[in-house]
């Protein structure tokens, strides 16, 4: 009997350390990558490029979405983190190869490009043959590769008002789907913002949206990541844009745009998912707030483009 004791003792005494040691490499996984800073080499009409370049290359210090071991597959925060950041970058990665280096729809795509976006599209948690991490680090030459022909002249970026419509109207689209994501953690029936307040809409068409209680903070973070991407992305457009901007009066509303994504930097240790009338915070709520201006006032900033 005492010899099943000291087992047991020994037994808990592993596993308490186990769980210490767990939670110890949990909080050090789970920190903030540093603030990105911007390429004070990249010449104007190229920091979106650098910039997107810049955040995968960020991403790829530590890629965790495909991760299958212990105690990593467990810690979910980072690499939905990861993924929102991927999800912007994606969109960066299709504007630039579709719009911002072809004058007209019929010009020849950019061979650097066109590899960047199919490398970028490629499985993100595909963690062998071929890895995510090497796909996406190759993407990530041939978008410098762009950037270096771009600085000597040999390839183009036009930085026009239709284009950056093109690149502002992905954003806003990527943010609809964030948001719905957000809204719906308390469940029940709903819509998504595209549908929200259609009085033709029928309520038998609403459909049951609850977010598994599994899924609340997932979906807060790879909001908190795509958020840290299209600040750094809007701050990019903020150089390669400007005359557009100051010719459509729409710098100050920039201005605005990266001030509420410098917000979002929402980091709580245990996310909550309180009613609204709880002495707890409710985080999806709140981020979906922040990004909710952040949409309005990017689809402002789209309807001065086409129209201003």
């Amino acid at each position: 009997m005492d010899k099943a004791k000291k087992w047991s003792k020994v037994t808990g005494c592993v596993f308490a350390l186990l769980l210490v040691a767990y939670c110890v490499y949990a909080v050090t996984q789970s920190s903030h990558f540093d603030g990105l800073q911007p390429n004070a080499s990249a010449p104007k009409n190229g920091v979106l490029v650098s910039t997107t370049a810049d955040l995968m290359d960020q991403m790829l210090e530590k890629w965790l979405p495909n991760d299958i071991l212990l105690p990593r597959v467990v810690i979910d925060d980072v690499p939905n983190w990861q993924l929102g950041n991927l999800d912007i970058i994606r969109h960066n990665a299709r504007v630039l190869r579709d719009d911002l280096s072809r004058m007209r729809t019929t010009d020849q795509i950019d061979a650097d490009l066109e590899e960047s976006f199919k490398l970028f599209a490629n499985d993100e948690f595909k963690w062998i043959v071929p890895s995510a991490e090497g796909k996406f680090s190759d993407g990530v030459s041939s978008l410098r590769s762009y950037g270096k022909r771009l600085e000597s002249g040999e390839a183009k970026f036009y930085p026009r008002a239709d284009n950056l419509l093109q690149l502002i109207e992905q954003y806003i689209s990527a943010l609809g789907g964030i948001n719905t994501r957000l809204i719906n953690a308390k469940g029940g029936p709903s819509l998504s913002y595209e549908t929200e307040g259609d009085s033709s809409t029928s309520r038998e068409s609403m459909v049951d949206t609850q977010v598994s209680w599994f899924k609340i903070d997932d979906n807060l973070f790879y909001a908190r990541g795509a958020a840290y991407a299209l600040l750094h992305s809007m701050k990019a457009v903020r150089v390669d844009f400007e005359d557009v901007l100051e010719d459509k009066n729409s710098m100050e509303l920039v201005n605005k745009i990266i001030e509420i994504l410098e917000r979002c930097d929402l980091s709580p240790m245990i996310v909550f998912n309180a009613d609204y009338d709880s002495i707890f915070a409710n985080h999806s709520t709140s981020m979906a707030a922040l990004l909710q201006d952040v949409r309005a006032k990017m689809t402002s900033l789209s309807r001065a483009l086409r129209d201003g």
